[in-house]
């Protein structure tokens, strides 16, 4: 399920693109809906996402400056966050947070930063995300 978008489309016209997956018009991946009800490029999107998610968003200057240094530290969030970007529905989305749940304790990278410290996302908090983000959608 591959998002195909219009090739002139740009962040700032974002708005009127028609995406097409799976041959269905006006189905949008939390990415796209994201962005476009925050009126963030794509570019910026992984880390919008991850500061609203953060466990302790206090820490976000602390978090900035690590992922800026060492992005590694967060690949786990990161790599979640990219593959439940391609949900196009609520259900799908929490479906695959909650999969990653079990396999982001036992991971190699689960380090100190995130076990001891907790300088990781909420999948609590990325699910009540989504859930505004397809809540708002459906109201459109």
């Amino acid at each position: 399920m591959q998002m195909r978008l219009d090739a002139s489309e740009t962040a700032s016209n974002a708005s009127e693109a028609v995406p097409i997956r799976d041959g269905r018009q006006g189905v949008y991946a939390f990415k796209d809906l994201y962005c476009q009800q925050q009126a963030c490029s794509p570019k910026h999107f992984e880390w919008k996402v991850f500061n609203r998610s953060l466990h302790h968003p206090l820490l976000t200057p602390a978090v900035w400056l690590l992922y800026r240094a060492h992005p590694q530290l967060f690949r786990l969030d990161t790599n979640l966050i990219g593959i439940a970007s391609k949900s196009d529905n609520f259900s799908d989305f929490r479906k695959t947070v909650d999969a990653y749940d079990g396999f982001d304790r036992l991971h190699p990278d689960n380090n100190f930063f995130r076990r001891t410290l907790h300088l990781r996302i909420s999948r609590r908090k990325l699910n009540t995300l989504a859930h505004q983000v397809f809540g708002r959608a459906k109201q459109l």
